[in-house]
């Protein structure tokens, strides 16, 4: 049988950007502080915002997230639903969105 070698892992590139974005309790935003902390691991800048829950203020902070046009926004705590409307001007944007909803 053939071997095959074990794939080498890369690292990631530094400089990226990321926004972590939940909801404002202080699990949450422990949770942003943890996205955060992990994003300066690789050498990436980030930030967070909290949302109040509500379909609008979320969209509105994930439309703000956008306008920053990091690398990636992570989103915690809303289903895709609630910000579908801004997913084209995301993908437009170069923007990965990850969501923490089990999507």
């Amino acid at each position: 049988s053939a071997e095959t070698s074990p794939t080498k892992s890369k690292k990631p590139p530094a400089g990226q950007t990321v926004i972590a974005l939940s909801c404002t309790l202080s699990v949450c935003a422990a949770w942003r502080d943890q996205v955060i902390f992990a994003a300066k691991q690789l050498n990436w800048k980030a930030s967070g915002a909290g949302f109040d829950g509500t379909p609008e203020d979320t969209l509105k902070k994930v439309q703000d997230a956008i306008a920053k046009k990091p690398a990636a926004i992570i989103i915690n705590g809303m289903p895709r639903g609630v910000f579908e409307a801004v997913l084209q001007d995301a993908i437009d944007n170069n923007v990965a969105i990850v969501t923490q909803m089990g999507e």
